[in-house]
Parts: structure tokens; sequence; C-alpha cells
């Protein structure tokens, strides 16, 4: 009986060095393809945050410009304030291309509910990253209180409400590497009519970049937006 035991003990055998080769190279694939699969997969991870934090900054300067324009050349007719310069609504805004900076004006309350009238400048301006030391641009809103409303109202004539210490308005949208204003409608009428000749719309168009590079690759997500916007009380007012 022990040596039918030993017998069949002797003929229980492990793997060979072959399968065990082929072993280690199969492993080594499923493994090298797992991580290609992560990088890739953890990549495109990458590219959708970024591209979710470029829509969330830029979605909320939208609803920011779109308000200012949408009240542009509104006069509060129940006060004695003075009427509305036409000349000084959309400076800078062509119909026949784009361009880079608008103005306009609308009456606003403080929040102490005092009256005055707003001027507004929308504008690029560049800079120097203080981390990376590359030059880039960034999107300003100056908003500035009016001076003289009675003899119009330009940069020239109006004070700065923005706190900075430059007093050139606030920063807003940083990375822009495409801001472009052009008008649109202009009113048409009697040469008398509160509005004729200004623009009843604005397109923008913005591009910007995300914060930054993807990691592992010198690559930098950007998207382009566009829109239109009514101004209200340009397209109301006769």
């Amino acid at each position: 009986m022990m040596t039918n035991h030993l017998k069949q003990h002797n003929h229980q055998t492990g793997f060979t060095l072959v399968e065990l080769l082929v072993t280690l190279v199969v492993s080594a694939i499923v493994i090298a393809g797992t991580i290609a699969g992560y990088t890739y997969f953890a990549q495109q991870y990458q590219v959708l945050n970024q591209r979710i934090a470029i829509d969330r900054d830029v979605l909320a300067v939208m609803d920011l410009i779109q308000s200012d324009i949408g009240k542009a050349g509104f006069k509060a007719y129940a006060t004695d304030n003075p009427a509305m310069t036409k000349a000084d609504l959309f400076v800078g805004v062509s119909g026949g291309g784009p361009s880079s900076s608008m103005w306009f004006l609308y009456d606003d309350y403080k929040d102490d509910g005092t009256l005055y009238r707003a001027g507004v400048n929308y504008y690029i301006e560049k800079y120097t990253s203080t981390i990376t030391g590359t030059e880039r641009n960034i999107l300003k809103r100056d908003l500035r209180q009016c001076t003289t409303p009675a003899t119009g109202c330009l940069e020239a004539t109006s004070t700065s409400l923005y706190a900075a210490a430059d007093g050139r308005g606030e920063p807003i949208l940083d990375k822009v590497t495409k801001f472009e204003v052009q008008g649109l409608n202009v009113k048409t009428g009697g040469a008398d009519g509160t509005y004729t000749g200004v623009f009843q719309a604005i397109q923008i168009v913005l591009t910007v970049e995300a914060p930054r590079q993807l990691e592992g690759k010198d690559t930098i997500i950007s998207k382009e937006f566009k829109f239109i916007t009514r101004a209200n009380n340009v397209s109301i007012v006769p």
C-alpha cells in the first residue's frame, strides 16, 4: 500500500517553465491594457472636468453681460434724470466687423436707493501671470458713475465704482483668447427718434481656455461661445 501511494505522489507535477512564461506574458498584456485604459479614461475625465469648468465660468459671465446689455439705454423716466445721450450707447461697437470692447449707459439705483447713471465698459486687458510668467488676456467689467450725465457720459467723465488699486474695472474672466463684439439690427426711424441709429442687439463671441493643461500633456482645452443679446430698452422706446 505504501508503494502505490508513493507512486501516485511521484506522478503529481507543477507548472512547466513554458506554462509559467505564457502566464507571465498574458498577465503583462492584461496589466498593460489596464494601465492604458486607465490613462485614457483619466485624461477624458480631466477633459470633461475642464470643459465643465469653462462652461460654469463663461455662463456666469454671459448672464452678467446679458443683464447689462438688456438695460442699455434705460432711463428712469419717473425722475428728473437727464435724457440719455444715444451717442454714448455702444461706443466702439461696429456693425461691419468685430471690436474688442464696448461702452454703454443705463440708469440704476445704488443699494441705498440713490439713482445714478451708470456707464459700463467691457474690455480685454493683457497681464503677465506671476506664477508662469506668461502673458494672457483677462476680460474686465468696469462699472462707472457718470459725473455729468446731462452732457453725456464717457470714461473721461465718469468714476469707477470698482474699488481696485488701479480703478480700471473688475476682472470677470481669465484666459480669454477671443472677445469680439458686433452690433446688429440698427434701429430705424425719424432723425429725432430717441434711439434712431443705435444697435438693438449685440453679438458676442468668447473663446476661453481651461485653467490648466491636461496632466501629462502639453494640451490646453478651449471652447468658443457665441450669443446674441437684445438691448430691450433701445428696441422698445420710440
